[in-house]
């Protein structure tokens, strides 16, 4: 077991949750203009490369999304090496 998995549904959903709570921050980052790397879970169910695409690309002008095919919500964890892969070669473009 691992992730989310380990952790009963009331603490998921609170801490979910937690996230609606507070301040928009789009519109303080809509159109800045540092390089991002955006990396996105290809069966990731909630924050894949679609919702990447709809969210932080538009809104960083210069975000460069990399996909990883072979992970989903837990890429650190599912894909390591792909993940160190992109980083790299993120930082040293």
């Amino acid at each position: 077991m691992s992730g989310s998995e380990r952790s009963s549904q009331a603490a998921l959903r609170a801490y979910l949750e937690s996230w609606t709570r507070g301040p928009d921050i789009h519109e303080l980052v809509k159109g800045n203009a540092t390089p991002v790397l955006v990396v996105a879970g290809a069966n990731d169910p909630a924050m894949g490369p679609d919702t990447m695409r709809s969210t932080w690309l538009q809104w960083y002008p210069n975000a460069e999304l990399e996909v990883l095919d072979d992970a989903g919500h837990f890429a650190p964890d599912e894909s390591p090496q792909a993940l160190a892969t992109a980083v790299e070669r993120f930082l040293g473009s």
